[in-house]
């Protein structure tokens, strides 16, 4: 009992001892945690501020957000019917609770068409992403995709039906949900920074569309494909700016140089966006068309391409409408005349996309590839060396001995307890024989049952001992494998991205080649009709000169036949008179 009495007393003292150990270690961890309270303050309150966002939002929508989700299929055939339904009040009372509606239904039920973005962009198979990839889809998709139905595929129902869109798509399948909901919304063209772009990166052409909703009197900026949502509008300005300043919808709207380096530099600080809008909604087609792509060039003056199909596209429109036969001749020479000028800057324009936008664009996508290609080489190289220090090293060495040792020593004091025990309860049974046995049997058996574990421990110890080499080559060979692995994507990676640079550049050349001569053919068209109907006008106008000179003779000679013919009757007369006189 003696020994038991001890061990509870050593047991007692450890637990005193620890209690106070934790007690000072409380205490200096309270120390330095304040120090590092106050170095990581920032941080915390950052991560407690987004937390705290996020569960406010949760609870300010979670009604709306439910509704929204459970939609019914039979709604979701119509825009009609589905916006009538995410529209319907209660819940969706205000207008913000309609456009959560409508915004939690997109964005959880259209995803983004891969497919149709590569098909749009002239791009290759290897510009879808790996989680949208499927090589039969593809190719099916190609075959479908002729001109008919890419125009049916880019309609509203289609959009519903199929559950899929680009930004383009998305954006409008939008408006017109909002305009069946009674809200007031519009379509953004603009400028996103995507995942490639670095800090100071011109963006030459208008690669993304989102949308703005007018609500408590200002407009708001949403993004479906994005998930950007009305509390995000910092966020969305960082990352997103339109191409016209005025649907920036602020005096002081951000110019193109502030955005891409990430500074507040300004396009005006005086700006009135409401009357520019006024003014350019009161011009006539054509005027709007090439007035808002000289703002967009003027915004941004290295985007040459809105400005140039721009002109090409007006230049068209005149063309073909001063070669109608209802067009007076004197309009159709000037309307010629215009066209060529028109159809000459279009062609100016076109041919700088290719020098200041075209080969500048693929030229640096291809250096930073390689220059990333070039990173990733040299990770590899330190990995590889690593793994043969690692080879050259060799396996570990061997723990035998202590593992033994330790083995011996655990089990010798489980030993040493038992004979222990077995001792104290043979003399608890005193003369009792029949007592001492049965002790005896019982403490034998787990004796003989600590023995046995003991030998196992020894024989896992030394199989483990003859298992350090194998179990090293096989972690070389796993490094080795994964190294190689990792090296094999890059260079799938680098060739994709070599692939498709490439091929874009040639696509966009072939495209840009074509439009240029076409502009440039189409200017002397237009010059050549207008020579052909000013030689008509004067033609037209001699014939009328000829024409009036004629009449001019005949008139005058019917004068002069009248005056004869008026001589005659006055003597004929005067004639007469006389012999009634007499």
């Amino acid at each position: 009992m003696n020994i038991y009495a001890d061990k509870i007393r050593i047991i007692l003292l450890v637990f005193l001892v620890s209690c106070c150990f934790y007690s000072l270690q409380a205490q200096s961890s309270n120390h330095s945690g304040k120090v590092a309270q106050k170095k990581g303050s920032s941080t915390l309150a950052a991560k407690k501020a987004a937390l705290k966002k996020a569960s406010l939002l949760q609870q300010r929508y979670s009604h709306i957000d439910s509704y929204a989700l459970a939609a019914p299929a039979e709604v979701c055939i119509n825009i009609k019917l589905l916006t009538s339904y995410l529209s319907l009040a209660p819940p969706c009372i205000t207008r913000e609770e309609k456009l959560r509606s409508i915004y939690t239904w997109l964005t959880h039920n259209i995803k983004f068409d891969w497919y149709m973005w590569a098909y749009e962009n002239k791009l290759g198979y290897g510009a879808v992403p790996d989680s949208a990839r499927n090589f039969v889809q593809w190719n099916l998709f190609k075959i479908r995709m002729n001109d008919k139905k890419y125009k049916n595929s880019s309609t509203i129902n289609s959009i519903l039906d199929s559950r899929k869109a680009t930004d383009k798509g998305i954006s409008k399948l939008f408006i017109a949900m909002c305009y069946e909901a009674g809200l007031k919304g519009l379509e953004i063209t603009g400028y996103k920074k995507d995942n490639l772009w670095q800090k100071g990166d011109m963006i030459y052409r208008t690669n993304h569309k989102w949308n703005a909703v007018y609500l408590g009197k200002r407009w708001n900026f949403i993004d479906i494909v994005n998930r950007y949502w009305i509390l995000d509008q910092k966020e969305m300005k960082k990352n997103m700016i339109p191409s016209e300043p005025m649907w920036q919808m602020t005096k002081k709207p951000i110019s193109m140089n502030g955005f891409i380096n990430n500074r507040e530099e300004y396009f005006s600080e005086n700006y009135s966006y409401i009357d520019t809008i006024k003014s350019i909604q009161k011009m006539n087609p054509q005027k709007k068309k090439i007035a808002r792509a000289k703002m967009i060039n003027r915004f941004n003056p290295d985007n040459y391409s809105e400005i140039a199909y721009a002109y090409l596209e007006v230049s068209k429109e005149m063309f073909f409408l001063c070669k109608s036969p209802t067009m007076g001749m004197k309009k159709a020479q000037s309307g010629f005349d215009l066209a060529a000028k028109n159809f000459k800057i279009a062609a100016t324009y076109l041919k700088g996309i290719k020098s200041s936008e075209l080969k500048p664009v693929a030229k640096n996508t291809m250096n930073r590839n390689k220059a990333f290609n070039k990173d990733k080489a040299g990770e590899f190289k330190v990995k590889l060396k690593e793994l043969d220090a690692l080879k050259k090293e060799g396996p570990p060495e061997s723990t035998l001995e202590d593992d033994l040792a330790m083995v011996n020593e655990e089990y010798s004091e489980k030993l040493s307890i038992l004979e222990t025990e077995l001792a104290e309860k043979k003399q608890e049974a005193g003369d009792l024989k029949a007592m001492q046995k049965l002790v005896e049997i019982s403490y034998t058996r787990r004796i003989d049952s600590v023995k046995k574990a003991q030998k196992e421990a020894i024989k896992a110890a030394q199989e483990k001992d003859k298992m350090r080499g194998s179990s090293f080559n096989d972690i070389l060979k796993a490094k080795k494998d994964s190294i190689s692995k990792a090296g094999d994507d890059e260079d799938d990676r680098f060739n994709r991205v070599k692939k498709i640079t490439k091929k874009k550049l040639k696509n966009d050349l072939k495209v840009n080649t074509k439009d240029t001569f076409y502009a440039k053919n189409m200017a002397k068209k237009a010059k050549k009709e207008a020579k052909k109907m000013k030689g008509s006008i004067k033609k037209r106008e001699k014939e009328i000169k000829e024409n009036q000179k004629k009449q001019a003779a005949k008139d005058k000679e019917a004068a002069k036949k009248a005056a004869a013919d008026q001589k005659a009757l006055d003597a004929k007369i005067k004639a007469k008179q006389k012999e009634e006189g007499k």
